[in-house]
């Protein structure tokens, strides 16, 4: 009699957390107390003291060792920042216009050599300029991509459409 009023118990817990709405994650919510700029390359947009120009941005072929139908999209970015916080190089991404967003590789991808790293972390009056690397579905050249800053350290976002790019 216990176990089954346990099992009972256990199965109405259940159910009532697979009942529950979930609200979907939207990552162009911004959030609370943030301050917004954007722009498009080869604008600058500065933002709180940070400064981010695209220096450049390209496809690159990829290798026999990819998933058929991705590709790697290689953004040069200078940031300057005159702000009392560093800026890490982690917090870049690569975003569309179905939300979809996609993280930076920085340099680890077989062409990486060829690359110029950003420094990691870009202290208060400093600046640095290196590359973001991100892997996305081909079909994504289409969806209006830009390059997105988001720092909770300075309650920022950019950002900065890339324009139009097409395969190699």
């Amino acid at each position: 009699m216990k176990r089954t009023s346990i099992l009972v118990l256990v199965a109405a817990l259940w159910v009532l957390a697979a009942c529950q709405s979930r609200e979907l994650y939207n990552p162009d919510i911004l959030p609370a107390d943030y301050d917004y700029a954007a722009g498009a390359y080869p604008n600058p947009v500065t933002l709180n003291g940070v400064t981010v120009r695209i220096n450049k941005a390209r496809v690159v072929n990829p290798d026999q060792n990819l998933k058929p139908g991705y590709i790697y999209v290689v953004v040069d970015v200078n940031v300057s920042n005159q702000s009392g916080t560093s800026v890490n190089a982690t917090e870049f991404r690569l975003i569309d216009e179905y939300l979809n967003l996609y993280e930076s590789w920085q340099t680890s991808v077989p062409f990486g050599r060829d690359l110029t790293a950003m420094s990691e972390v870009i202290g208060p009056d400093r600046s640095s300029e290196g590359a973001q690397v991100f892997l996305i579905p081909a079909s994504a050249l289409q969806a209006n991509l830009r390059l997105r800053w988001q720092s909770a350290g300075h309650q920022s976002r950019v950002d900065l459409a890339l324009g139009s790019l097409a395969l190699p």
